[in-house]
Order: structure tokens, then C-alpha cells, then sequence
């Protein structure tokens, strides 16, 4: 990753634009999570060709294990389409997180869902 990409999400802040222009979906590229400022996982993301359909590579809490997720559009499908969002549980805590654009990458609705 480049020092100008914008990397991290906070949970529970408002829907906004991640990724500035510079992130085209053809490249790979990762995403730090934070809570309250405390980091708690990491995400790696490949988007297809066509730019509608992504993969996750990697989804990691802050040790590194292996986090598992969730498609909430379409259940049971691992592979997401532009805009759908994904559900996982990190450090006990369910997060959401909604990922597309057009051209450009962007990321938004991270948050914590309330227990």
C-alpha cells in the first residue's frame, strides 16, 4: 500500500468516503479497523475485472486469527457485489461494513452493531 491512500475506519462514524480517487478497484488493497482508536482487525480486498463483484482476501482480528464473515445481501454467498455489505464478528463484537463505487473505491456504514 501507498502512504496516500486513506486506510482505517472508525466504528460508529457517519457514512463517508473512504478512498479517495487515487484507489482504483484494480488494485488490492488492505483496510486497518479501529474502535475507539484501538486497532481490532484488518481487511484485504481484490475486486474482480468487471469492478462489480469482490472478493476478501484476508480478514484478520488484532492478533492476526482469522476472522470469519458474512454476505447480509445475499446469505451464504462469500463473494459481495459493489455495495453489499458484510457482517463479522471481531473481539466479541459484531461489526457491518459496505464497500463499492463506481470507477473509484469507496467504504462506508462501518459501525458496531449494539449487543
Amino acid at each position: 500500500m501507498t502512504d496516500n491512500r486513506i486506510t482505517s475506519l472508525e466504528a460508529g462514524s457517519r457514512d463517508f468516503t473512504l478512498i479517495g480517487s487515487e484507489q482504483s478497484k484494480s488494485e488490492t488493497f488492505g483496510i486497518q479497523f479501529t474502535d475507539n482508536n484501538v486497532p481490532i482487525g484488518a481487511l484485504r480486498v481484490n475486486f474482480f475485472p468487471d469492478g462489480k463483484f469482490f472478493k476478501i482476501e484476508a480478514l484478520v482480528d488484532q492478533t492476526c486469527t482469522q476472522v470469519s464473515y458474512s454476505n447480509v445481501d445475499i446469505p451464504g454467498e462469500l463473494v459481495l457485489q459493489n455495495w453489499h455489505t458484510m457482517e463479522s464478528q471481531i473481539q466479541e463484537q459484531t461489526y457491518m461494513l459496505t464497500l463499492g463505487g463506481g470507477e473509484n473505491m469507496e467504504a462506508n456504514r462501518f459501525s458496531k452493531v449494539a449487543q
